[in-house]
């Protein structure tokens, strides 16, 4: 997740079209609004893709996606119940002002992941724009050594509090925060604090050189990433709140017992 220069899009894609080539805008993740000063991410660069892609977003449940392109390239109609939802969700976005709110909550969101970037070592970069923000987990913050280790073991901290955070990149350690739009000042300082509980865990399992039984690494590593999150839904016994707490199994010979 990095936000390029203010310039980078708009050479780029005068060197694509120079010797005939046509640019595509990925909206998926920073499309309808998340980006809060503009509806799509490539308008904060001041370009005009020759295609836009969106995602499942634009149905908001819906089972739809949606390829944008000018006449002059191809023309293609949907049906028009499909075309209705995607409508009347640009319709809700502009009619509740969540631009707006994209805009607000993501300077929480930044304020509250750099605040945690004084107190906490294991946290590298942190950067976005909106409600598209990435932070960055690493093992030393002077040499911003990448730590997809800290990374995973917090997303999986975090799911078993019934919060679910990916985390991408190259080096597979930026957490990525892209919430729904309707996310709450209150989700966010909520969010906020319970990533820095995690991290004081987490940096104290380091510090006291306690294991980190709650990674699953070594259990779903020969799975590949396809099968992660499905083994870690088998290895969870979920409960709903006001339950039990879920059983966390740390291995497959504990999965195997209870046959």
């Amino acid at each position: 997740m990095i936000i390029p220069p203010g310039d980078y899009l708009y050479r780029l894609y005068m060197l694509i079209r120079r010797y005939g080539g046509l640019c595509i805008a990925d909206e998926i993740q920073t499309g309808l609004g998340r980006c809060g000063t503009a509806w799509w991410g490539f308008q904060t660069q001041g370009v005009f893709p020759d295609f836009v892609t969106i995602g499942k977003p634009i149905g908001n449940g819906y089972p739809m996606a949606a390829v944008i392109t000018t006449q002059h390239i191809a023309q293609y109609g949907s049906n028009p119940l499909v075309c209705a939802i995607g409508l009347a969700v640009l319709n809700v976005i502009e009619k509740e002002k969540y631009l707006l709110h994209a805009r607000t909550l993501g300077r929480v969101l930044l304020d509250g992941f750099r605040a945690l970037q004084q107190k906490h070592r294991l946290i590298g970069d942190v950067r976005g724009i909106g409600l598209w923000i990435g932070v960055e987990m690493v093992s030393d913050r002077l040499r911003k050594t990448p730590s997809k280790e800290v990374a995973e073991l917090l997303a999986y901290r975090l799911k078993e509090r019934r919060v679910i955070i990916g985390f991408d990149g190259p080096d597979r350690n930026v957490m990525t925060i892209t919430p729904p739009l309707c996310f709450s000042t209150e989700n966010a300082h909520g969010l906020v604090s319970l990533f820095g509980e995690l991290l004081t865990e987490i940096e104290d399992d380091i510090d006291s050189g306690r294991p980190m039984a709650t990674n699953p690494s070594a259990i779903y590593s020969a799975f590949g990433s396809r099968q992660q999150m499905l083994l870690e839904d088998i290895l969870v016994d979920r409960t709903f709140p006001g339950e039990e707490q879920p059983q966390v199994l740390n291995s497959i010979h504990d999965l195997q017992e209870l046959d």
